[in-house]
Parts: structure tokens; sequence; C-alpha cells
């Protein structure tokens, strides 16, 4: 029997590091969150990490209707309408989560700032207001709203993040995937589109799939097919991950395993280190592994 493969799906703002060492923190991360015994065994298996950072940062920068700096200049002349519409749902997705009131945002506004569609200066004031507040990053949110918005809207940009992705993942294989941030994303994706699949578990942390704007890009949603069993974690302090995947935010069949006890350390609960190294987490990753290992035969190209 051929030896399961664990392929990490990593997210945005990655361009320019150095893939294998990169590889090396989530590895490292995991055996922290396994404990010394059981990330011993993380040398039986096969790990991928399709490294898709620079593709996606080369393609980013190449579009330049789709602003990346609304904190300081607000909406450009020419900016995609479309991109302006994702980024203010998106921001008001954070404020109300986050309960950030009306007056928290018109301290930020100048005088006679409008709200409603495309008011650049609400959207700004929002984003400077969780510049304030501990654990958010106006900055942060709207980089990474460019960035989901690119992959999702331009085919150029959506094919060749997925075409780095789908190598790794290959039908009839038995797998386990794990995909952080944007690179959930990518991952839900690729699977949902991929026939013939034998992944055992796919494990989601700090994803944004069931954030409306982003959902519904994604319509119609489904469990992919292929896939045995799909378990998401987040921190509820996480600004990218705002929402469980549960049956109000992401509807599907079977019903996603939740777990938001996560007590992310990194500086807007966000990191993958702190996701990695949360035991519960790690242990869901070895058991899908070793599940995997000792499977003989199985009904997971068999979809949902």
């Amino acid at each position: 029997m051929s030896v399961p493969v664990l392929i990490l799906v990593h997210g945005r703002s990655q361009g320019g590091k150095d893939a294998s060492e990169l590889r090396r923190v989530w590895l490292d991360t995991l055996a922290a969150g396994l404990g010394r015994e059981r990330a011993a065994s993380l040398a039986d298996f096969e790990v991928r990490f399709p490294y898709y950072g620079d593709v996606l940062d080369g393609l980013v920068s190449e579009t330049r209707s789709v602003p990346g700096d609304v904190i300081a200049r607000g909406a450009p002349v020419g900016a995609d309408p479309r991109f302006l519409q994702f980024q203010q749902e998106m921001a008001e997705e954070v404020r109300r989560r986050r309960g950030i009131t009306d007056e928290q945002i018109l301290d930020e506004a100048p005088d006679g700032i409008e709200r409603g569609p495309l008011q650049w200066g609400w959207v700004q004031a929002i984003l400077r207001t969780l510049e304030k507040v501990p654990g958010l990053s106006g900055d942060m949110l709207q980089r990474f709203t460019r960035d989901v918005y690119i992959y999702l809207e331009r085919d150029q940009v959506h094919e060749a993040v997925n075409d780095v992705v789908a190598e790794a993942i290959r039908p009839g294989e038995r797998a386990v995937v794990v995909g952080h941030s944007l690179g959930s994303v990518v991952a839900y994706d690729v699977l949902r589109r991929t026939p013939g699949l034998a992944v055992s578990a796919f494990c989601t942390v700090g994803s944004p799939l069931a954030v409306r704007p982003i959902r519904e890009k994604l319509d119609p949603i489904g469990f992919p097919a292929g896939v045995g069993q799909w378990f998401n974690a987040y921190d509820e302090r996480d600004a990218v991950a705002l929402y469980p995947l549960d049956h109000d935010n992401f509807p599907v069949q079977p019903a996603i395993e939740n777990f938001n006890a996560v007590q992310n350390g990194t500086d807007n609960a966000h990191g993958i280190i702190g996701y990695l190294n949360n035991a519960v987490v790690a242990n869901r990753i070895w058991d899908a592994l070793t599940d995997a290992k000792g499977a003989s035969g199985g009904n997971e190209g068999e979809g949902h």
C-alpha cells in the first residue's frame, strides 16, 4: 500500500519566501502540537507543500484596477467597481462581527461622510477603526481582500494558482489536505473540481470560506466528492475566519466538524503557527494520516 500524502496549502503574503523554509516551519509547528512521540511518526508520510506565493504576488502586482492601499488613498480613478463593492462588504462583515459601532467609525471619518454602496470615505473609516482594535488590522484586511478577490475573479490568476495546488492533489492517491486562510479557499476549489479523489480528510484552519462575499463567489457550494471528512478549526478572534463552516454559514452535507477553541498566539490570531501548534488540530491531522495509512480500501473516492 502506498504511503498517505500530507498536503499543506499556505495562504497569501508568502511571495518572495523560501518554499523549503516555509515547509519546515509548518512541519516544526505541527510537530510541536503533536508532542515528541507522535511527531516522530511524521517521517512515515510523504509531505507536499505546493508553493504558489510568487505566482499569486506576481499576478496581483499586474492588476492595476484592484487597489491595495484604500486606507491611505481611497478608491483610485479606474478601480474595478465590483472590487469596490466586495471590499466594502468585507469591511462591513468584519465590523459587524466584531461589534464596532457607527460612533467608533465616525470618529475616524471626515465631516459630511456618506454611508451606502461604494462610499469610500466610509470604508476608509472602517479600516482605520480596525487599526485601533487589538488583534485586528485594517491594513491586513484590505490586502487580504484584494488578493482573495483577484484570485476569485481573474481567470488567469485563478487557473495559475489552482494549477500549482492541483499538481500536488492527485486523483486516486490517499491524502490528507490542510489549507490555511486563502489556502483553504484554493484547496477547496481544487478539491471540488478534481474527479476521482481519495482524500481521507480535509482540514481547514483560519478559513474565510463562510464569509458571505467570499462564499457567494463560490456558489454553488458543496462537500467535495472524494473527501472523507472535513474538520475546520478557528480562533473566534481571527479577523479573517469570521464564522464557523456550519449550517447557517456554509451549508453542505455531510456537515463539517467545527472546532472553535483555538487560542492563536499570533498578533492577529490568524497566523499558521498559532493553528498548527494547537494539540487538538495537530492530533486531528495525525489521526487522519494514521487512519489513511491503516485503511485497506474504503470509499473515500465515492463522494458525497
